[in-house]
């Protein structure tokens, strides 16, 4: 068996460091002697599936059942409001799974309603549901339960899950119009190549006149289309398919996408500004609802959704641990983390106002994500439709210029 590993060591130099890799064992007991036997403080291990254990034919209703962001901001806002009537946690929860629609829901709801009822707390019943609730939601909870304060632990998350949900909206919806109309693009291409070129193709090669370089291209792609077009789909899916069961789950592949989304030009930006965002304000709710400086940053680590960035945020824990201040370790950060974020948090540390500087942190880059992106949108639109007509009429020209001058000779 093949175990996917994050942990922490310490160096020659005695820095510590966090590490990730894989490691062969028998099992997970063997796995964990083994890293431990290393001086390795273990902070995650699982299960590397491969091919034929990732791709499970009764999996795939689940997966079109998943519980979306959405959902989980719906519940959190009902919850909010029914303990805020007075309303308990256990008849709340009840009148919410009333009213929902998906299976999976319906069950996972019906589980915590019994946990709860079984004398488990509130956190660990939710937790037992990771792929519905996150750390960063059941540790609200768990701050909520603490305090005593469950409505607003609820309020705290129904205010943050709209929030967050609003953001990743904005950005995914940002990045659907180009690959709309991208995808339109080479449609259109495929079908030209495909359906009329090999038509206008007969007419230019019975002529027997001179063809262009540009014109003899053209008529070689078509050919090649036309011929080995649906190998070349049919190899695409496939190696594609493949690829995606085998190594959606490694860190391999993640920090490869992770990488792309913060270092591609135009949209590197933007994707900077939601990790920053979603940074600032993870922190700042967790900070707010009672929850300690290193187990926020954890938390943070865990959810903010990008490799590097929990890098960044995992190094900056130990250092916390070690006597460092949070606002240090994020200056040594300059490529990912903006010098702003790092300022207003070292004031935040001198006045003991954490908390409230990285709300305003979180609204600052709010604003300008969403102005980046309105933007970006305005930029692009006449970019891509000048370059999709350029590239559409240079085919067009390629096939109609020797047409055009075999009607002249005539």
């Amino acid at each position: 068996m093949k175990f996917l590993y994050q942990a922490k060591t310490v160096d020659e130099t005695g820095k510590s460091k966090i590490l990730e890799g894989v490691i062969e064992s028998k099992n997970r007991e063997e796995a964990l002697l083994t890293l431990k036997n290393k001086n390795f403080e273990i902070i995650a291990l699982t299960e590397k599936k491969d091919f034929l254990q990732t791709f499970d034919l009764n999996n795939i209703g689940a997966f079109f059942q998943k519980a979306s962001l959405k959902d989980v901001v719906n519940i959190s806002k009902q919850m909010s409001a029914l303990l805020e009537a007075g309303v308990s946690v256990i008849k709340g929860l009840q009148l919410v799974a009333d009213d929902m629609e998906k299976p999976i829901l319906k069950t996972s709801f019906a589980e915590i309603i019994q946990d709860i009822k079984n004398g488990k707390s509130i956190s660990q019943a939710f937790a037992k549901h990771p792929k519905i609730f996150d750390d960063f939601y059941v540790n609200l909870i768990k701050s909520g339960e603490e305090s005593g304060k469950m409505s607003q632990a609820f309020t705290y998350l129904a205010d943050y899950m709209d929030r967050n949900y609003s953001l990743v909206t904005k950005v995914k919806n940002a990045m659907i119009y180009p690959a709309f109309v991208v995808s339109v693009f080479f449609i259109v291409m495929i079908l030209i190549f495909t359906l009329v070129i090999p038509k206008l193709s007969v007419i230019l090669l019975e002529s027997n006149v001179a063809l262009p370089i540009l014109t003899q291209i053209v008529l070689g792609i078509s050919n090649f289309l036309v011929k080995y077009g649906l190998y070349l789909l049919l190899a695409i899916i496939t190696f594609g398919g493949y690829s995606i069961y085998t190594f959606s789950g490694s860190n391999e592949w993640k920090e490869l996408f992770d990488s792309f989304k913060i270092k591609i030009p135009i949209i590197r930006n933007v994707y900077k500004m939601l990790y920053v965002t979603r940074i600032a304000d993870n922190i700042q709710t967790l900070l707010s609802s009672g929850v300690s400086l290193t187990k926020a940053i954890q938390i943070t680590a865990d959810v903010v959704d990008n490799i590097h960035y929990k890098k960044i945020l995992l190094e900056s824990l130990v250092d916390v641990r070690a006597g460092i201040s949070f606002s240090a370790s994020f200056a040594k950060q300059k490529e990912l983390i903006p010098n702003i974020l790092t300022q207003m948090l070292r004031v935040g540390e001198e006045t003991g106002e954490i908390s409230k500087l990285m709300g305003n942190i979180a609204k600052f880059y709010q604003r300008e994500l969403s102005n980046t992106i309105d933007s970006l949108i305005g930029l692009i639109e006449p970019i891509m439709i000048v370059s999709l007509g350029l590239g559409v009429g240079l085919l067009l020209v390629s096939v109609l210029m020797p047409i055009y001058n075999l009607a002249g000779s005539f």
